[in-house]
């Protein structure tokens, strides 16, 4: 028996797909960059020189600098500490240290301590007052006035939580809630406790205690603020306005400021400076303005005009230092720091600060110890945290980095800086559509933000979606068009959209404006060489030279250059020049690799590998690439083995782990490569790799519940990644949620240009359930995307033959074949014409294609087929053996050669059923091809055992059960075979050999 049903479809099952090549997808994966490699044209990481490592998420991450960015948070607030710092806290000890002293001296009188106290206080030395009013209260623990200016002086050196004890045990001895109240609420503001100072400021007894409404309100007023109610601190802000109009109107401004309505925010500064020059506040909030707009030398003026008004402000010294920080002028920003230390030296605000310059300075641990002295304070102090997202991404600690930055956006949820760097980090994580995720929401606005475009753009770019990059990119460079890192990218998104002109005007502009970084070089050099420019490609490579002559990179490039003259010998000199100036530079040893496997030369491919881990063993690229080989060279257990071992040494690797599950997979280990598929999932939940590669384990195990989860997570991850979206719809069609497919389908196609693929499989979802109208929109869809392609003509061929109309299917796979002549659609034409002309449909085209084309298989098994359908058997086998040589295992054309053999009486028929039969010993029809051979060569006991075991696997199969029926007969059990013909022809199906069934049964 012929497979010409279940395993060679008819013209009638076969769906739009099967005129596809075999490949079900395409072969880019997740995260799969176009680029031979790429590298950040600075590290992160300090002194030492950059590392060639290239990927997108170290561009991005180097372009925009977290050292760069110190910004001035916004009121503090945050979650914790202890997801993202270490170290010991600080400890001061010189309190402690001077009441030992005092311990041994002889003790005077409190009331001359007392006087003595005031009089150091009275001169701004609260460090010695905090020592003596502690002394004091101490040896008389009911002095209310002696805790109340303990309270006073720890507030001025900065000791807040002792400066709260103090007050409240001086409330609680009975002095006024006038004199405790302000100072103590505005403590819990400064601690980020806002949340109870409202709870203690709606208490109507304040007001009974003489607490001035004014005050009640202003502080009512910051915190709300610090809970980012914009709206009630707008409200009480204008209720002490008319009696506290300095700070009112200053607390005003930093509500326009939180609304975004700088604007506003500045006019309102400059009425209130004008009207009230002595307000502090106003010129805090000024400085605070004139930094965000990137105007450091005014912010500055601002603070030292607030220090001038209140010299030991902590706010005003310590912001001009951070600002002077930031501007690189560290002399005169210590200075300031000394200052602040001479006031406040408990402050944590001057920890604060000192961990600003520790990473400023690359101070790592001790940028940890102060944000940690800062945190044991406060909590809740937001501008620690966001430091502590910048000193983690700065080291490397992605995960530490993401909870500060996403800790921070729950407070401050339209914070651009903090957003800017939690995309930072999702980029480096190679999580771009995340990082998108997290910019989408400002991206749309009208940011005036360089650095955040450049950020938002790079994420759109690494999506693939490259209009919105492009405009993102476009906005940035018309905002800083002296920024060779935006010149860069923009370049980048330019050609990615195919406009290679502009890219390269883009990269020149960037090599211009920074001829030391390398990247900008490469990409110009690289687009060069892909418009076929190799001489002006060659020129860039000289220029990188001059500029940076130790760099492998201009060996490197002239090696790409060679490669496409197809001068491998000056290649090959190039990229082992480059090794020899950089021996751990991956590009070159890859490029060197690929010569020698070109030649044939695996050991010398591995040799370039095994040269890169002696020079860097810790090379996890050189070692996962010394397994594919291996893999490659089919010594999948070695393979096995080298890959356990990395990820022994490093179980956070997830690219190890995938590509462990990979080997594990190939070497037969299904549920080992499961497990180590989950988790890799586990590890690094937003990981595309992972997230493909358990979805594809998942299908071949069966499990197709977990698949279509597997692949909906891709999806999620990674919208614009079209392969991810077409396993969901096989995997969704698959578990009979064919709808669910034709959605998942629909979406690719909205996202952007489609491919072959997509539009095929919709077509033949939308005709399983008979929607030839939306069918014929994909086709013309596709015609339209695809002008050059036949696929859309196919389509159409494809729904003409659904809807019966084969005449004009005729035409479209004619024109079809016209567009683009290939064997698949030879294969469509001929159907389309046996349905019109029946048996007389011409052959010798699909014959003479088979000679023009001797090893377009598919075309040779279909006519071979169609040649025994006409009675060409000996041609027909003649096609067949053909097959056979280049493709001795094939079980369908083992099986229909064994069956035209049956069919010509030729005895080795039950030779080849027999190996089609090993081959698929569980396919029924392989099975009656096979127990039809053995009838034919007076076999009937092995016939009658195969048939029935055939009848068994389908017993809907008309034919295999009357082959059955003829064993039955020529065995002798007229009986049992009467029985079987009888229960066969009462289904009332059809089969080729009804007619002579119904004869056999008037004979039984």
């Amino acid at each position: 028996m012929a497979i010409f049903g279940k395993l060679n479809r008819s013209d009638d099952e076969k769906g739009p797909s099967s005129l596809l090549p075999d490949a079900s997808v395409p072969a880019d994966r997740p995260g799969a960059d176009p680029d031979i490699c790429q590298v950040s044209p600075s590290s992160l990481l300090g002194d030492e020189p950059p590392r060639h490592t290239y990927s997108k998420e170290e561009r991005v991450g180097a372009l925009v600098s977290p050292e760069t960015l110190l910004p001035r948070p916004p009121v503090p607030q945050s979650r914790g500490w202890n997801k993202y710092a270490w170290g010991a806290g600080f400890v001061a000890l010189a309190l402690t240290l001077w009441i030992t002293f005092l311990a041994l001296k002889p003790q005077k009188p409190i009331p001359e301590l007392m006087e003595e106290a005031k009089a150091y206080q009275a001169r701004g030395d609260n460090v010695a007052a905090s020592i003596l009013f502690k002394n004091i209260v101490d040896r008389e623990p009911e002095n209310s006035e002696a805790h109340l200016l303990l309270g006073k002086a720890y507030v001025a050196t900065g000791a807040l939580l002792d400066a709260e004890n103090a007050l409240t045990r001086a409330r609680d001895l009975g002095v006024p809630a006038a004199e405790t109240v302000p100072l103590a609420m505005q403590i819990l503001i400064d601690l980020d406790r806002h949340e109870e100072v409202l709870k203690a400021l709606g208490d109507s007894k304040l007001l009974l205690a003489k607490v001035p409404s004014e005050t009640i309100a202003l502080l009512l007023g910051r915190a709300y603020l610090g809970v980012g109610n914009t709206v009630d601190a707008r409200t009480q802000f204008n209720i002490a306005r008319s009696k506290l109009p300095g700070p009112a109107m200053a607390g005003l401004a930093r509500v326009m400021l939180r609304e975004g309505d700088t604007d506003g925010a500045s006019k309102l500064l400059d009425d209130v400076i004008a009207k009230h020059p002595s307000t502090v506040e106003a010129w805090l909030a000024k400085g605070d303005l004139l930094r965000s707009q990137e105007k450091p030398t005014e912010a500055v003026a601002a603070y030292r005009a607030a220090e001038s008004l209140a010299p030991s402000s902590l706010d005003a010294i310590l912001s001009s230092a951070i600002t002077l920080i930031g501007q690189e002028e560290l002399v005169e920003a210590r200075r300031e720091l000394r200052k602040a230390r001479s006031i406040s030296p408990s402050s944590h605000l001057l920890s604060y600060a000192n961990a600003v310059l520790a990473l400023r300075e690359k101070r790592y641990d001790e940028c940890r110890e102060w944000l940690q002295s800062v945190l044991s304070v406060v909590p809740k102090h937001m501008p620690t945290v966001y430091l502590a997202g910048m000193l983690n991404l700065t080291v490397g600690n992605l995960e530490q980095a993401q909870d500060a930055f996403n800790d921070y956006l729950v407070r401050f949820p339209g914070s651009i800086q903090a957003r800017k760097m939690l995309a930072i980090v999702l980029l480096k994580k190679q999580r771009p559509q995340a990082a998108v995720d997290i910019v989408a929401p400002l991206a749309e606005l009208d940011i005036k933000d360089a650095s955040f475009l450049l950020v938002a753009g790079e994420a759109y770019l690494q999506i693939g979606s490259t209009e919105r990059a492009r405009a993102l990119l476009t906005k940035a460079a018309r905002l800083d068009s002296s920024n060779p890192a935006i010149l860069t990218s923009l370049g980048t998104a330019q050609l990615a959209a195919g406009a290679q002109d502009s890219a390269i005007s883009e990269y020149e502009k960037a090599v211009a404006l920074e001829p030391a970084n390398p990247f900008p070089y490469r990409r110009l050099a690289i687009t060069l060489m892909a418009k076929g420019w190799i001489d002006e490609a060659l020129a860039v490579a000289a220029k990188l030279e001059k500029r940076m002559p130790e760099s492998p990179e201009h060996h490197w490039l002239r090696g790409l250059a060679y490669s496409l003259q197809k001068d491998s010998v000056k290649a090959r000199e190039s990229y082992e020049t480059a090794l020899k100036a950089d021996p751990t530079f991956f590009p070159a040893a890859v490029a060197l690799a690929e010569q020698a496997l070109s030649n044939g030369d695996a050991d010398g491919a591995r040799a370039r590998f095994e040269a890169l881990l002696k020079a860097n063993p810790a090379n996890l690229d050189a070692s996962f690439a010394l397994a594919k080989l291996d893999a490659t060279d089919g010594k999948v257990d070695k393979a096995l083995s080298r890959v356990q071992r990395i990820v022994d040494a490093y179980p956070d690797n997830v690219t190890g782990q995938v590509l462990l599950a990979e080997l594990q997979r190939r070497s037969g280990k299904l549920d080992a490569a499961l497990g180590t598929a989950r988790r890799a999932r586990e590890a690094d939940p937003l990981n595309p790799s992972a997230a493909e590669l358990l979805g594809k384990l998942q299908l071949e195990a069966k499990d197709i519940a977990g698949a279509v989860q597997s692949f909906t997570a891709l999806v999620n991850m990674r919208p614009r990644f079209l392969p991810g979206r077409l396993q969901l719809a096989e995997v969704q069609n698959s578990s009979g949620q064919r709808r669910a497919a034709i959605v998942t389908l629909q979406e690719a196609l909205a996202l952007g240009p489609g491919n072959a693929h997509t539009f095929a499989l919709l077509v033949e979802l939308l005709l399983q359930e008979n929607q030839y109208t939306e069918a014929f929109d994909v086709a013309d869809k596709a015609k339209k995307q695809l002008p050059k392609r036949a696929i859309g003509l196919a389509l159409e061929g494809e729904i003409h033959l659904a809807q019966g109309d084969a005449k004009q299917a005729l035409v479209a796979f004619k024109s079809a074949i016209l567009l683009e002549p290939i064997g698949r659609l030879q294969v469509r034409l001929h159907q389309a014409e046996s349905r019109l002309l029946g048996r007389d449909a011409p052959i010798e085209p699909l014959l003479d294609w088979v000679k023009k084309h001797p090893s377009d298989g598919l075309v040779q098994l279909y006519a071979a087929d169609a040649l025994v359908r006409f009675g060409r058997i000996p041609e027909a086998i003649h096609l067949y053996m053909a097959l056979l040589e280049r493709d001795p295992n094939n079980y369908r054309v083992l099986n229909n050669l064994a069956d035209a053999m049956v069919r010509l009486g030729d005895p080795r028929a039950l030779e080849y059923a027999r190996q089609a039969f090993q081959t698929r010993p569980n396919d029924p029809v392989i099975a009656s091809t096979l127990g039809i051979a053995f009838l034919n060569q007076g076999k009937v006991a092995e016939a009658l055992q195969v048939l029935r075991k055939a009848v068994t696997l389908d017993p809907e199969n008309g034919e295999i059960r009357y082959q059955y029926v003829l064993a039955l007969v020529k065995i002798g059990d007229r009986e049992r075979a009467r029985t079987e013909l009888s229960a066969l022809l009462s289904t009332g199906k059809l089969f080729p050999q009804l007619a002579e069934a119904r004869m056999l049964a008037n004979k039984l």
